[in-house]
C-alpha cells in the first residue's frame, strides 16, 4: 500500500487531480471566515420548544461561497467531492460544527471551488492528510429476481422548498398543525447539479425515513443509497431509464446520513407519526411497522442490495487543529 502525506491543500492536485494550474498554485478565496457553529439548543426542544437548523454549503449568489453548520468530515468531503465514509480522522471531525463565510474572486470557475476549500481548510486547520485505498464493505444495487418495479418518469421535475433551501435560497417554512413534536431533516442528490425538481431528496420525521425524486436515475439512488448506509453502493443494474422513485423505510444502526449535497433540519411542534398533512408520507405510521431500508429496496422498488468488498478510495486526517486559526 502507498501512502503519500501532503498539505490538504496540495493533495488535489498531486492525488485527485481535481485541479491544475501553472506553477502548481492552488487557487484561493479572496477572503474567508472560518469560525465554529454556534451550539444546538437542544434543551429548548426538550423542553416542547422549537429548533431550527441549515446544514450545508452552497453559494448564494455567484460571489460567495458559505457553509452552515458543518462537521470537518462533511467539509472535506465536500472538498474533495467524496463521501463521509471515504474521510478518516479523529472522532472530533463529527461532533464539532463550523461555519463558512468566503468571497469568491472575480473569474473564478465552479472547478476551482473545491481546490480553494482544501486550502483554506488546511491553513485554518493547520491540517495534513494522506491518501490511501482501503478494502471496504460495499453493496451492488442488483435487480430482484422478479425484477424491477420502477416507475418511469412523466418528466414533470418541480421544485421544492427544501430545494431552494439546499441552493442557499432561504429556509423552508416549519411542519404545520398538530400537537406533540416533529423531527424533519432533507436531503438531497442531484440529477443534475442544484436546484430545481430534478433527482432525490430524502427526508427524516419522526424516527421514518422517505426517498422521494422524479426523473431520477438508479445512479442517483445508489449515490442516495450510498448516504443513507455510509458505505458505497454501486449500481449494478444496467438500468439506464429515468424514474419516480418513492421509498419509505424505518431506519436503523445502519443507516447513518451524511455526505449528500446538504442537509436542513427542522424540529418543533407537529403531528406525532407522520408528516403535515399535505406531504409525501403525510399517513401516520409507526417505525416499528416500517420496513428496513434493505427490504423497503427490495419489496418497494424491485431491486436488491448485495454486501461485497472493495478497495475505495480515501483520504486520512494525520494532524488537524480542534479550533481554526484566526480569520
Amino acid at each position: 500500500m502507498t501512502k503519500s502525506v501532503l498539505p490538504v491543500g496540495l493533495l488535489a492536485v498531486a492525488a485527485f487531480g481535481a485541479f491544475g494550474q501553472e506553477g502548481g498554485t492552488a487557487p484561493e478565496f479572496e477572503a474567508a471566515s472560518v469560525k465554529p457553529a454556534a451550539p444546538l439548543n437542544t434543551g429548548a426542544l426538550m423542553a416542547g420548544g422549537s429548533m431550527r437548523i441549515s446544514m450545508g454549503c452552497s453559494r448564494p449568489d455567484p460571489g460567495r461561497f458559505t457553509c452552515s453548520g458543518m462537521p470537518l468530515r462533511m467539509l472535506l468531503a465536500r472538498a474533495y467531492g467524496l463521501k463521509n465514509y471515504q474521510v478518516f480522522g479523529p472522532s472530533w471531525i463529527d461532533s464539532e460544527r463550523f461555519d463558512i463565510n468566503a468571497k469568491i474572486p472575480a473569474g473564478a470557475t465552479q472547478e476551482q471551488l473545491n481546490p480553494m476549500l482544501q486550502k483554506l481548510l488546511a491553513d485554518r486547520f493547520q491540517m495534513t492528510v494522506h491518501r490511501e485505498t482501503k478494502d471496504l464493505p460495499i453493496y451492488a444495487l442488483v435487480v430482484g429476481k422478479n425484477g424491477p418495479k420502477l416507475k418511469e418518469s412523466t418528466g414533470d421535475a418541480k421544485g421544492t422548498s427544501a430545494d431552494d433551501a439546499l441552493a442557499g435560497r432561504g429556509v423552508p417554512p416549519p411542519p404545520s398543525g398538530g400537537g406533540g413534536q416533529q423531527a424533519m431533516m432533507v436531503v438531497r442528490s442531484d440529477s443534475g447539479g442544484a436546484g430545481g425538481g430534478k433527482g432525490l431528496r430524502m427526508r427524516m420525521r419522526n424516527g421514518l425515513s422517505e426517498i422521494t425524486g422524479t426523473q431520477a436515475t438508479v445512479s442517483n439512488l445508489a449515490n442516495m443509497l450510498s448516504t443513507q448506509l455510509n458505505r458505497p453502493v454501486v449500481d449494478e443494474t444496467d438500468l439506464k431509464g429515468e424514474y419516480d422513485i418513492t421509498l419509505d423505510f424505518a431506519p436503523d444502526d445502519t443507516v447513518r446520513p451524511g455526505g449528500a449535497s446538504g442537509a436542513f433540519v427542522f424540529a418543533g411542534p407537529g403531528p406525532v407519526g407522520g408528516a403535515a398533512s399535505g406531504t409525501p408520507g403525510a399517513e401516520a405510521r409507526e417505525p416499528s411497522s416500517a420496513p428496513s431500508i434493505f427490504s423497503a429496496v427490495q419489496n418497494q422498488l424491485g431491486l436488491k442490495l448485495e454486501p461485497k468488498k472493495a478497495p475505495v478510495e480515501t483520504i486520512v486526517v494525520d494532524k488537524a487543529e480542534k479550533l481554526p486559526a484566526e480569520n
